[in-house]
């Protein structure tokens, strides 16, 4: 990993993903593959990510539903760099104006994908009679990516929960009687 080039990675790793994408691909070549992609991603720096995530999800954006969860999913694995740029990738699908970073994307552009007002035609309307449920289960196995890592998630609500109890706590206000949903309350409650 040392001779490539910090410039050549997205291109290197967005070949190799597409070689294994390939149906001819062999399954021993393909599990190569991954072990291949994710030495790439465990020897990159952080600055490269943006980049990564630039090539790869303008690549992806072309592809059909099955071919993007194929795409996502062979980043799914691995190590922690590699899964978090699956779960970048795979918030981007969904909301492309979205900037990659070191930090986990934000939930709640998440949960009004996936509480859409029924009769809308939205992605996840499954009430809708233009609903493609092939897709949608394409669609679904990128969301369960981009939602993969749940434990920082979970820690982070906890934290900014024990704030909110103790500002609650001082604070003599009719907030008090509101009940505030968490954003994981949320996004159990809705899906």
């Amino acid at each position: 990993m040392q001779n490539l080039l910090a410039e050549d990675i997205p291109d290197v790793l967005l070949s190799l993903v597409l070689i294994g994408l390939d149906r001819t691909t062999s399954n021993e070549l393909r599990a190569n593959l991954h072990l291949a992609i994710d030495s790439i991603c465990w020897a990159i720096n952080t600055s490269t990510h943006l980049s990564i995530h630039q090539r790869l999800l303008s690549h992806a954006l072309t592809l059909t539903p099955v071919n993007k969860a194929h795409f996502v999913l062979f980043f799914s694995s691995g190590n922690s760099r590699t899964r978090h740029i699956a779960q970048w990738l795979a918030y981007a699908l969904f909301l492309p104006n979205s900037r990659p970073s070191d930090v986990l994307p934000p939930l709640d552009p998440l949960i009004l994908l996936l509480s859409p007002v029924p009769g809308s035609d939205e992605l996840f309307d499954v009430t809708s009679a233009n609903a493609d449920f092939e897709d949608l289960g394409h669609y679904f196995a990128i969301i369960s990516v981009a939602l993969a890592n749940v434990e920082p998630y979970v820690h982070e609500e906890n934290s900014s929960s024990q704030s909110l109890s103790r500002q609650l706590s001082i604070d003599d206000s009719p907030r008090k009687s509101q009940k505030l949903l968490a954003p994981l309350t949320m996004l159990n409650t809705n899906t």
